[in-house]
């Protein structure tokens, strides 16, 4: 018995997989202050974090642009996905759970500063 999904429902989850690892890898510059802030963490550990800097803007924009294919996948293709496993309002509640996550990650790196400098 056969239980692997469909690659027709594979799609749209690993484009949402790959979106949200996308966003998570674009916010890795970022999160040695954080975690120096949070946790103690030692930072003589976290000295190569800040080398991935030039991979934000690229993880941001292949984020975004694989949301954008799972919105086009999910709403607006002319090929509607095939739901044998997951159900398709399975499929958009998972969309749009990962939609919030997705912002949180890319955007934390720029609002964190601002909100630090505030509560100062």
């Amino acid at each position: 018995m056969n239980t692997s999904a469909p690659s027709n429902v594979k799609g749209p989850l690993v484009t949402l997989a790959a979106a949200l690892a996308a966003a998570l890898a674009s916010s890795f510059c970022c999160i040695g202050p954080l975690l120096y802030l949070l946790f103690g963490v030692s930072a003589a550990g976290l000295t190569a974090l800040p080398g991935l800097a030039w991979l934000q803007i690229p993880m941001i924009v292949l984020a975004v642009g694989l949301m954008t294919r799972g919105f086009w996948r999910l709403y607006l293709s002319p090929h509607p996905v095939c739901v044998n496993i997951v159900s398709l309002r399975t499929l958009h509640v998972l969309y749009w759970m990962a939609v919030p996550l997705l912002l949180i990650l890319v955007s934390w790196p720029y609002v964190l500063p601002w909100f630090m400098g505030i509560s100062e």
